[in-house]
């Protein structure tokens, strides 16, 4: 989300060249960096830094869903354009397991491994995709209520798939 989703949010306002280059300034890719130098050099973070970075981590969710909240609350019941809603919503909480159980029997994929996938991708769209269109202007209110909507059809939809997995 903080590399691939960055570059398609951006994708819709500037060139590729562009985009990518607010992707190489973006704090995860830093991150990320980091993490893999670490590795490569076996150099350990002592204990007390990991505190900080929980705690940067349990604000990062009240924070998302606090923006989430301020962008739904702007929204127009009326401006919405229901089609495109529902598209994304049908995409990602029925199109995408069916996708996903396709890909489990293709890679004959364990039972458990293939549920734990097709559950996954039957979640509701991430709130972090709200806050990445919200931050690039590439369509947030489009964006923030297909989170909403697939987050309210989830409980009967995840309800049915796990009916139909046999789980």
């Amino acid at each position: 989300m903080s590399t691939v989703g960055v570059y398609i949010a951006n994708r819709s306002n500037m060139t590729g060249a562009d985009a990518l280059r607010v992707v190489f300034k973006m704090p995860a890719f830093f991150a990320l960096l980091l993490g893999i130098l670490f590795q490569w050099l076996h150099i350990t973070i002592p204990p007390t830094y990991f505190d900080s970075i929980s705690m940067l981590g349990e604000a990062s969710i009240p924070v998302v869903m606090v923006v989430l909240g301020m962008q739904l609350a702007k929204i127009s019941l009326a401006s919405l354009e229901w089609k495109l809603i529902s598209i994304g919503t049908a995409v990602r909480l029925v199109i995408s397991p069916v996708i996903a159980y396709g890909l489990t029997q293709l890679l004959q994929t364990n039972e458990l491994l293939s549920t734990v996938l097709i559950v996954a991708v039957a979640m509701p769209t991430a709130a972090t995709i709200a806050m990445i269109s919200v931050e690039f202007h590439s369509s947030p209110d489009l964006v923030s209520s297909i989170t909403l909507l697939t987050t309210i059809l989830s409980v009967p939809s995840l309800w049915i798939l796990l009916l139909i997995i046999g789980t």
